[in-house]
């Protein structure tokens, strides 16, 4: 068991597969702990405890781009802070670790807080001292039925318009291809016209002559 609990729950059974899969080297696992926070960040002898890990490599699934697929991992992960209790009565002390941590998304505050118990033997840590989370990263949260429907009614009335657009554009084109046959026809007619009187005209002067 890795955790304090007697029982084994979901959280035991996802940390014990994660373990197994690190033993084997399995990519996805590796992945899991590399967005663990570091115990060698920068600027250590200043100072820096913010080991904070890595919340986008725990969350997103990891890109292969030999065959432009997503490592695929038998649960969700979550990040999850662990950070010193501060209030205005006790502040935080100076030199106090804040740690990241990526664990599987099956696993509570609590179970959380034993895990920091049997890992690093710190007993004076509390469900207070843990923050998780499993939002998206960079604020990517999936889009609600509302949006959705939103989208889609604009959609179909943008595609409306399209088509409308069109018909109105061929309905155009048609009526000045009539009309300038139309036009044609009737400078047809005009000539022929034209072309008859001249030819009365000169019949009538060369009878008048004759006569």
């Amino acid at each position: 068991m890795y955790f304090s609990n007697n029982q084994t729950t979901q959280c035991e059974q996802d940390f014990k597969i994660l373990l197994q899969a690190a033993l084997k080297h399995d990519t996805w696992a590796l992945k899991v702990f590399d967005a663990w926070g570091k115990p060698l960040p920068s600027s250590l002898l200043k100072g820096n405890l913010y080991w904070v890990g890595n919340y986008d490599e725990c969350l997103q699934s990891m890109y292969l781009p030999n065959n432009k697929t997503f490592l695929s991992q038998p649960f969700d992960t979550q990040h999850c802070t662990i950070a010193p209790k501060t209030s205005a009565l006790i502040p935080t002390p100076t030199l106090s670790l804040i740690l990241g941590i990526c664990v599987p998304s099956s696993c509570n505050r609590q179970a959380v807080v034993s895990l920091i118990h049997t890992l690093f033997k710190k007993s004076n840590i509390t469900e207070d001292n843990v923050v998780c989370s499993n939002d998206p990263p960079n604020g990517q949260k999936s889009l609600t039925h509302g949006a959705i429907a939103t989208i889609v009614i604009l959609s179909i009335l943008g595609l409306l318009v399209l088509i409308g657009t069109v018909i109105d554009l061929i309905l155009m084109s048609r009526d000045d291809n009539m009309l300038s046959h139309m036009n044609g026809y009737t400078h047809f007619i005009n000539t022929e016209t034209s072309e008859q009187a001249s030819i009365k005209s000169s019949r009538y002067s060369l009878q008048t002559l004759m006569k």
